[in-house]
């Protein structure tokens, strides 16, 4: 009898452990992540961006999706498809004398898994093509490209400051 209460008494010391060490790696793997100051987020253009078609001044947001995963590991922190945003600064449209156009944009946000706000430290700026030369050759009536940005164009910025991501 003594030998069996001993057995038991083992069997339950294992069990109870097991239940230790099997909650103490899940409560590991559902800690909260920091998506550290610098990491890269990739983006496109939700509807193809074409500056004639905004304002010189004022002209608000352009939607933007986050097109590839970020993980921290195997934990997705950014999903791909996310919604993000940024202002349009300034938008200089394609003039006579092969002048191109510009867009520059700034204050992208996005969000996280959790819905915490992800801000980025950079901005982006597309210019066309300037066609100085040929307007010079042609007496100045040809335009430069204007600043276009399409759906398939990805771009990459970097995160402003670290997040604590909560995971479930």
């Amino acid at each position: 009898m003594k030998q069996s209460v001993s057995s038991v008494f083992k069997f339950l010391s294992f069990v109870v452990l097991s239940f230790m060490v099997s909650f103490t790696a899940f409560s590991v793997y559902a800690a909260d992540l920091t998506l550290h100051s610098g990491t890269l987020v990739y983006f496109k253009v939700k509807q193809p961006f074409d500056a004639d078609n905004y304002p010189r001044k004022n002209a608000g947001t352009v939607d933007f999706v986050v097109s590839r995963d970020v993980k921290i590991g195997q934990e997705v922190v950014i999903a791909k498809g996310t919604p993000a945003e940024a202002i349009l600064l300034k938008n200089k449209n394609n003039f006579i004398y092969g002048i191109a156009g510009k867009a520059q944009f700034g204050s992208f946000k996005t969000v996280a898994v959790d819905g915490q706000q992800v801000d980025f430290r950079d901005g982006l700026t597309i210019e066309g093509d300037d066609r100085v030369l040929p307007a010079f050759i042609i007496s100045g009536w040809i335009k430069g490209q204007d600043a276009k940005l399409d759906v398939d164009q990805e771009f990459s910025l970097s995160t402003n400051t670290p997040v604590l991501i909560k995971t479930d």
